[in-house]
């Protein structure tokens, strides 16, 4: 699926968010467990904090539950691109 133009663009607040939320120690876990092959453990993770950080970018709740799953994914993309 892909995001509306606007989600899209917010990735990166959406990013911060999450990554405010997961903590220094958090992110390097989310890392750690992608290197072990880990990925849906750390992308379960991010999904976990994600629904509290889209609520602020996208005032309905049936598009943000929608969208939590491929916001999830591009969150830890970015997650691992900003700290390798």
């Amino acid at each position: 699926m892909a995001l509306p133009a606007f989600v899209a663009a917010a990735l990166p607040i959406i990013a911060r968010c999450v990554i405010s939320g997961l903590g220094a120690a958090g992110v390097n876990e989310i890392i750690n467990l992608v290197h072990k092959g880990e990925q849906a453990t750390a992308e379960s993770r991010v999904y976990a904090l994600v629904g509290g950080c889209i609520q602020s970018i996208i005032p309905w709740k049936w598009m943000a539950n929608k969208l939590r799953k491929p916001i999830a994914t591009a969150v830890l993309w970015i997650i691992i691109k900003w700290n390798t």
